[in-house]
Formats: structure tokens, C-alpha cells, sequence
């Protein structure tokens, strides 16, 4: 691209490209210094045709100083153009850069952009897989020395377009319309989006009434919310300004989240009284007090406008400005600010116009010679909340301030936000709060709002292998082997602005190991006779060594609480038998049962062998 020419020209001027000769060496004017001293940077078109006659056209192409090339045979910065093919369907990618060919340097900055024929309604950008960036055909990413996976997914009503870079020692690049599904290791270490935070510094020195920016940049954040001394004051913004009218230390926080984690930072702001020289001020502080706070829909509350004096003063004008969708306002009220020395004094009340939310012509003075020139409360506005729920802001416009001799005072503005909320409340959690290992414990988490906002869930400290449904509020565990324990869970309900939460505590009792029978005896389908004695006897353990309780029964007929038994059999005893074994450590039992023989057994001189020896015996041998 460019011209081969040493020095490229243009109509307002030159450029600031080198002298050198660079006829072999095409290249574009990245910027010019025109006719007036004035810098600008230039932004090219690239347009490409191939035998077909077909073009395509790559527009803004803004050179940056990563172009440079210290050896014109090694490209660092290569734009691709794609001719679309004319039969496909939905959008097509035309262009991309840069190539995976090019030097990727840890440390420095590539700036990732694809082309397209087609305007896309969804733009996302992609690093191994975790998104850093919506809404942008460029991406600017600082190179690391890891394998990295860069891809842009955009569509449009007409369908999808991919493009891929793999950059590192496998190296792939893809384009197209189709889907693209990434399978990225799951030891890869996903680089984030740097986040730049201004001031520089968390801890910082401010005087009074000096005003101070707070930034967060990229915005890469789907929620943005502010804080000053943990009181929300803005939300959906990545940058707030503020100024303190009274010495003190506030805490600034902001809050954001997105697609990857979510990152908060604070600020720790001192405010100061400014020191004065020789010279005292001249600029009196006014402002709107308290500078935050938080009221109910409906509630009244009250605004004081105090003044700070620089100078002696003896009067004091304003229009008390508010927003008439979130607030309206009941009447206004003189404070003690000129009645500081006991003089007289007029005030007007001002006039309300409830729909155009403004107070105007709310004004006192001093009757007499009297001055003050020590802070005091100059009015108390009273208002009243409305059913809406959000943050209110309050100004003050039109001030003046007189002095002695009737002339403007120089000043400051500090101006107030309400909230106006009713913080949400969990429902008390009722369930077990005990639960064995390999057992499930299951319960629900539910919240309600006065004002009827809609309510977000969430849950910290979840033990693993739990699940909690923040749509549903359902929460579900079966503890493993090994997770025995005590566990508090804090789950946490949100409006928007104001959060409850509630902290439940859950114990997991280890399962018991019921006790081991090692042995039993008689063996099972044992055999005896009528008359013998037969040893039964059990051995079992126990994991926990606990005391183990024995039983023995034989047809169903207690015997023994040993873990022995002798059975003394007789003439009787012939048949089957069962034989079962109990150990217990009370928490558990365990049986086994066995069946034995014993066979039919006449005793000695039982002649007739009816199983008795008597004289019936006696007789048959005398005969």
C-alpha cells in the first residue's frame, strides 16, 4: 500500500515519515503536521480486485506505532483481504489483522479488527474462550508468551461470521460463517482485559470543595455501580466526579461485572481543609446535607443547604432543584444561618413548582448592620419520596451570595443524591440444618421486596459439589465421604441498590461405618448329631472402635448377648436350624444367619427306638 517515494506530500503539508529512501520500501502516511503546526492522523481505505473484477474495500485503517518495521523484509502488521464468495448467504468476512505471521512480542500491544460486507447487530470478542469484549469490530490485546486462542463471533439477522486467530507453537487461523466451538485446555491461564483505574493512586489527598474524577477504563462491565462510604450513589457509568465540602475521609468504591470476573476497587479519599497564606479565600461553600442518605418510597426527609462563609455575609439566594418523577417537595424553612448573632431577618419560602421539580427564589437576609461569617444551615427543604425506586439527585442553581457591601461572593456548589429504597428481605430459611455424608439436603431461598423491584440471588461459601439456583433460589447438596464438617453458607438478595442477606450454617455428620463380621460359626449347611455340643461364636470390628452389642438367636429364640454360645443339643434336636448373629454400635446393626443340620440320633439300649429308655426296652431283651 502507498506510494514508492522517499517523502510522501500532502496539500496542507508534510509528512512525518522519514527521509531516508525508501523506494523500495512501499509504505502509508500514518500522520501529518499541517501548515498551522497542527498534528493529524490519517485514515486509509484499502481497496482490492482480483481478475474477476471483483472488490472488496477495507476502510479506517488507522496506523499506530506498532507498524513500524526495523527490517522491511519482516511485516509487522499485515492486513488481509478476502474476496466473499458471491453465492454464500449472510454476512461474509472481506478482511483481518493482523496475521498470525506477524512478530508478536510479549509486552506489546496488537490491535485485532476484522471487515465485514455486512453491518453485524452482535459483535463479541473471545480469549481462550472467555469474553473480554462487546460491541466492536477492533480489539486490542497485550501479547504474552502463552499459547493464546483470539476470536471474534459477530452475526446479524442473516446469519453468523466467525474469524480465529491461534496464536503460539500450533498456529491456526480461521474465517467463515459457520459456528466455531473452541476446545481450550483447561490449564490455560485465560489473559483479562487490563483495567485502568484513575486516579492511579488508592490512597489520595484532596482539599475541600476540590473536585476529583473517578474513572474505570475499558468499559467492559454489563453492571457499573458506585459507592462513597458504602452508600450507592451512581450506577451504569465508568466514571463519576466528586468534591467534598467538609475536611474528612470517604471511601470510594466502584463495582463492576461481566463476562469475566467481577472487579472491585476502592479509593481512600482524605479531604482537607486547604491551606490558606496571607490570603484568605474568597470562596464560600454551599451545599446540599447530608451529601448522601437513603429513605422509603413515600417517606419524608429533609435537605439542610448550609453555607460556609470565606467572608462576611448578609444575604444569600438560590433555586432548589429536583427531580419531580422521584421526589416531591413539601415546603422550605429558614435555618440559623443569619440568626447567629440574634439580628432579625426576612426569609422567603421560595416557589414550588411540584411538575418542573425546582424551588425557585428561596432567599434571606439580614435586617440591620449584623453579618456572620461562620457556617450555619441557610434553609431545610422538606420533601416527601415517590413510589419510584432509584437514585435521586438534588442541585442548586441561580446562587448568590452577598457580602457587606452588597457585592456577589465567589463560590462553591456541593450537591446531594438520595436513594430512595426499601432494602429487600430474605425469608427466614427453614430446613434441616444437619445433614449425614451421601445424605441430600435440600432447600429453598426466597426474598420479597416492598417495592415490588425485581430481586437478584446470590450465594457465597458454597461447599463443593453443592448447587444453587439463582433464578429458582433452590439449593442442593448431597455431601461426600470426607466433607464432614461445619459449613456457613451467605446467600444474598439484591434490588438493584440495597442488599439483605442471611448466613446459614450447615452440619455434616460423618457416616458411620457399621461394624465387620470377620467370622461366624457353625459354617453355613453344617452338619451334627443329636447330643453334641455345638460352639457358636461370632468375631466382628469396628472402624471407629466402637463398643460393639452382640445377639444370638436360634430360631428366632434369643440365647445370648455374648459373642459365644455352647448349645447343649439332646434327643430333640434333630432337623434344621437356623443360626443368626447381630453386632451393633447403636448406630448401625448388622445380621447374618445360618442354617445347620442335626441329625436323628436313638440313645443306647433304645430298643423299641422310640427315642426313651425305659422298661418297654427292658422287656424285649428279656424275652
Amino acid at each position: 500500500m502507498g506510494k514508492e517515494t522517499k517523502i510522501f506530500n500532502t496539500k496542507d503539508g508534510r509528512t512525518l515519515l522519514p527521509k531516508s529512501n525508501r523506494e523500495d520500501i512501499p509504505a502509508i502516511a500514518g500522520e501529518y503536521i499541517s501548515s498551522d503546526g497542527t498534528y493529524y492522523k490519517f485514515t486509509h481505505t484499502a481497496k482490492v480486485s482480483d481478475t474477476d473484477g471483483r472488490t472488496v474495500s477495507l476502510s479506517g485503517i488507522t496506523p499506530d506505532s506498532s507498524w513500524y518495521r526495523p527490517n522491511p523484509n519482516i511485516p509487522t502488521y499485515t492486513i488481509t483481504a478476502i474476496i466473499p464468495n458471491c453465492s454464500s448467504k449472510g454476512p461474509d468476512i472481506i478482511g483481518f489483522a493482523p496475521s498470525r505471521e506477524n512478530p508478536f512480542n510479549p509486552g506489546e500491544k496488537k490491535n485485532f479488527r476484522v471487515w465485514t460486507d455486512e453491518p453485524l447487530t452482535s459483535m463479541e470478542w473471545l480469549v481462550n474462550g472467555s469474553s473480554v469484549l462487546k460491541g466492536s469490530l477492533n480489539y486490542t490485546w497485550t501479547v504474552t508468551d502463552r499459547n493464546t486462542t483470539i476470536e471474534f463471533r459477530g452475526s446479524n439477522a442473516n446469519g453468523p461470521v466467525n474469524h480465529k486467530w491461534d496464536l503460539g507453537e500450533s498456529s491456526n487461523e480461521t474465517s467463515g460463517n459457520d459456528s466455531i466451538e473452541d476446545e481450550i485446555p483447561e490449564d490455560d491461564e485465560i489473559p483479562e482485559q487490563e483495567v485502568i483505574f484513575s486516579p492511579a493512586d488508592s490512597m489520595i489527598t484532596l482539599n475541600v470543595s476540590e473536585k476529583t474524577v473517578f474513572s474505570v477504563s475499558p468499559d467492559i462491565f454489563t453492571t457499573k455501580e458506585w459507592y462513597i462510604n458504602g452508600y450507592p450513589i451512581q450506577n451504569n457509568t465508568t466514571s463519576m466526579t466528586r468534591c467534598w465540602s467538609t475536611a474528612g475521609t470517604h471511601d470510594v468504591t466502584f463495582k463492576g461485572a461481566g463476562s469475566g470476573e467481577p472487579v472491585s476497587h476502592t479509593w481512600t479519599v482524605n479531604v482537607v481543609e486547604e491551606k490558606k497564606n496571607d490570603e484568605e479565600s474568597t470562596e464560600s461553600i454551599i451545599a446540599i446535607t447530608p451529601e448522601y442518605q437513603i429513605v422509603k418510597p413515600k417517606q419524608s426527609f429533609g435537605l439542610d443547604i448550609t453555607v460556609d462563609p470565606s467572608t462576611p455575609i448578609i444575604g444569600t439566594q438560590i433555586d432548589f432543584i429536583f427531580n419531580s418523577s422521584m421526589a416531591s417537595a413539601n415546603s422550605a424553612s429558614e435555618g440559623d444561618l443569619f440568626k447567629q448573632k440574634g439580628a432579625s431577618t426576612f426569609f422567603n419560602e421560595g416557589d414550588i413548582n411540584s411538575s418542573g421539580g425546582t424551588i425557585k427564589h428561596i432567599y434571606g437576609l439580614i435586617i440591620g448592620t449584623s453579618n456572620v461569617s461562620s457556617p450555619g444551615t441557610f434553609a431545610t427543604v422538606n420533601l416527601t419520596a415517590g413510589n419510584r425506586t432509584g437514585m435521586a439527585e438534588f442541585s442548586l442553581s441561580n446562587v448568590l451570595i452577598s457580602d457587606i457591601n452588597s457585592k456577589s461572593v465567589p463560590y462553591t456548589v456541593t450537591n446531594a443524591t438520595v436513594l430512595i429504597d426499601t432494602a429487600p428481605v430474605i425469608d427466614p430459611v427453614c430446613c434441616p440444618k444437619s445433614v449425614d455424608e451421601k445424605s441430600n439436603l435440600a432447600f429453598k431461598i426466597s426474598a420479597k421486596d416492598a417495592d415490588g423491584d425485581r430481586l437478584t440471588l446470590s450465594a457465597s461459601g458454597l461447599p463443593e459439589g453443592s448447587s444453587f439456583n439463582r433464578t429458582s433460589g433452590n439449593f442442593t447438596w448431597t455431601p461426600a465421604v470426607g466433607q464432614a464438617g461445619v459449613y456457613t453458607i451467605t446467600f444474598k438478595v439484591c434490588d438493584g441498590y440495597l442488599t439483605d442477606f442471611e448466613n446459614v450454617t450447615v452440619t455434616v455428620n460423618k457416616l458411620n461405618n457399621p461394624p465387620v463380621i470377620n467370622f461366624f460359626e457353625p459354617i453355613n449347611g453344617s452338619s451334627f448329631s443329636e447330643g453334641e455340643r455345638i460352639g457358636i461364636s461370632v468375631n466382628a470390628t469396628d472402624a471407629e472402635k466402637q463398643a460393639l452389642n452382640y445377639s444370638i438367636k436360634i430360631d428366632g429364640v434369643m440365647y445370648s448377648s455374648d459373642p459365644a454360645y455352647i448349645w447343649e443339643t439332646d434327643y430333640s434336636s434333630s432337623g434344621n436350624h437356623t443360626i443368626e448373629v447381630s453386632v451393633s454400635d447403636r448406630i448401625d446393626e448388622i445380621k447374618r444367619q445360618h442354617t445347620i443340620y442335626i441329625s436323628e440320633c436313638h440313645p443306647r439300649w433304645d430298643v423299641n427306638e422310640d427315642g426313651v429308655v425305659n422298661i418297654l426296652d427292658l422287656s424285649l431283651i428279656h424275652i
